[in-house]
């Protein structure tokens, strides 16, 4: 049951952080790469060579403040390292300078600028990170479609119009939209959500 909960505040977190930190109507990335395309990718020294693992990692990783306020209640604060984010950024920019015409943008935290400098609370920090994740995952499947012989690219260049309602087992029968697009096989043809 544990599990079941932890899956559903990720997705429940990765919504609350899309409606606060994209612009109206962003539909969130509901795919990703399967553990098969992750062994596949360490294979191949897709992951290794551009470091991507280790920066998905720090990606999620924020400086914590704790001090106490004016009453005297202990308060804590998370902090992007925005040095680390840049740096993330760069490797998975470079991880896909090959591919021409991506379709996904690059991950980005897109919190405001009072929040990078006085800090989020534990669930502003949490949403602003799975956010980051699925968007990070995104461009990882991505990169992996175009890198692995075993993938087709295809998805990305004849059905770029479908991908924001493609979704993966893991979205199945989250609500946020309705998904009615034809699924490509290799996604999953069960995964439509019919709201």
């Amino acid at each position: 049951m544990a599990v079941k909960e932890n899956m559903d505040e990720f997705r429940r977190m990765a919504m609350e952080g899309n409606r606060r930190w994209r612009s109206p109507g962003t539909l969130l990335p509901k795919i990703y790469p399967t553990s098969t395309n992750w062994k596949e990718a360490t294979v191949m020294d897709i992951v290794k060579e551009t470091f991507l693992v280790i920066a998905s990692l720090l990606a999620l990783a924020f400086d914590i403040v704790q001090g106490k306020d004016s009453h005297n209640s202990l308060i804590t604060r998370y902090f992007i390292d925005q040095e680390n984010e840049r740096k993330i950024i760069k490797h998975i920019a470079k991880a896909r300078e090959f591919i021409q015409d991506p379709y996904f943008p690059l991950p980005k935290y897109g919190v405001s600028q009072r929040l990078l400098k006085q800090g989020m609370t534990r669930s502003e920090a949490l949403a602003a990170a799975v956010v980051f994740r699925v968007e990070m995952e995104a461009v990882l499947l991505e990169i992996f479609h175009h890198s692995i012989p075993t993938l087709s690219e295809s998805v990305f260049r004849t059905k770029r119009k479908e991908i924001p309602f493609m979704v993966m087992p893991f979205w199945e029968n989250v609500s946020e939209h309705t998904f009615h697009h034809e699924i490509p096989p290799h996604i999953n043809t069960n995964s439509r959500n019919g709201h």
